[in-house]
């Protein structure tokens, strides 16, 4: 009993507590990264249908990501799940967007999937 004794300290509530602001903090910042570039190149190079739910899906999740990052006065659980769930949505979905770019011609293997 004295483990969750420990888990239940100031200190370790704070700890948590700064640990997921810090996980939301540079999701957020390397999500934007990785949104923009994803972003700019489905619309100049016609890679990805940007109509495509998967696509919408993504950058809804993405949203999220950025509204845990602007609103921490939420309950610790609230943001614990929220982002979790909206890591899983963005990775499944950007999954499934990007699909079609396993066939394409990125370096030069023609048509044959270059895995």
């Amino acid at each position: 009993m004295a483990v969750m004794a420990e888990r239940s300290t100031d200190d370790a509530v704070a700890w948590r507590d700064q640990l997921l602001l810090t996980l939301t903090h540079w999701s957020a910042v390397l999500g934007g990264v990785i949104a923009l570039v994803v972003a700019v190149r489905s619309l100049a190079f016609d890679v990805v249908d940007v109509g495509h739910p998967a696509f919408a899906a993504m950058l809804a999740g993405y949203g999220a990501i950025v509204g845990l990052r602007l609103w921490p006065s939420l309950p610790y659980q609230v943001r614990a799940v929220t982002l979790s769930a909206a890591c899983l949505v963005v990775a499944g979905s950007a999954e499934n967007a990007w699909v079609d770019v396993l066939h394409f011609d990125f370096l030069g293997y023609g048509n044959r999937p270059w895995f």
